[in-house]
């Protein structure tokens, strides 16, 4: 099995508003890097996007270690996915969609999702948050403010019609987050 390594970002200027993703991937000596965007957006969508783009790049299962700097990413994919899965996803999932397409491309792969500090000075997640961040402004500086804002509107009222469970919380006994 090749032995890949995926370093991710996403970035949202406002949560939400304009936002941008970014992934590298690296195997051996090559690297390509890819980036991506939405008008209106969260963080946290920004982040899963680009787990979701990057192990989609890959043509053949791979033993891949993923790099995010997102606990939301990699604890909703390694701890909680399997209580929703184990439920039916019966209760509302936020991003469930994100969550049900990540669970699919992921599981292709054997994936380690290693969490970094972000803006720790890591060299790939920084380069990662550059793009993303970059991708966000272009988003909101390639529209106007009423495209910005119909499209905003447009998010917040699909996220009204269709509730969510609420982010996840700390578990002070565990010092993790669990889903509510």
């Amino acid at each position: 099995m090749k032995k890949v390594t995926i370093h991710t970002d996403g970035a949202c200027l406002g949560n939400p508003g304009p936002g941008g993703w970014a992934a590298i991937l690296e195997y051996g000596s090559v690297a390509k890097e890819f980036v991506g965007g939405e008008i209106a957006t969260t963080n946290n969508r920004m982040e899963m996007q680009a787990a979701i783009e990057a192990l989609t790049q890959l043509k053949e299962p791979c033993e891949v270690d993923l790099h995010t700097d997102s606990e939301y990413l990699r604890d909703g994919i390694t701890k909680w996915i399997r209580t929703w899965k184990a439920r039916g996803w019966k209760k509302k999932v936020k991003n469930k969609e994100l969550w049900l397409r990540l669970d699919e491309v992921s599981s292709r792969h054997t994936v380690t999702w290693r969490w970094v500090r972000g803006h720790s000075g890591e060299p790939k997640n920084e380069r990662c948050d550059l793009f993303a961040t970059a991708e966000a402004d272009r988003q909101k500086n390639s529209h106007t403010p009423e495209q910005l804002a119909a499209a905003l509107t447009l998010f917040v009222q699909k996220r009204v019609q269709t509730p969510e469970e609420p982010e996840p919380v700390a578990d002070s006994a565990q010092g993790t987050l669990i889903p509510n």
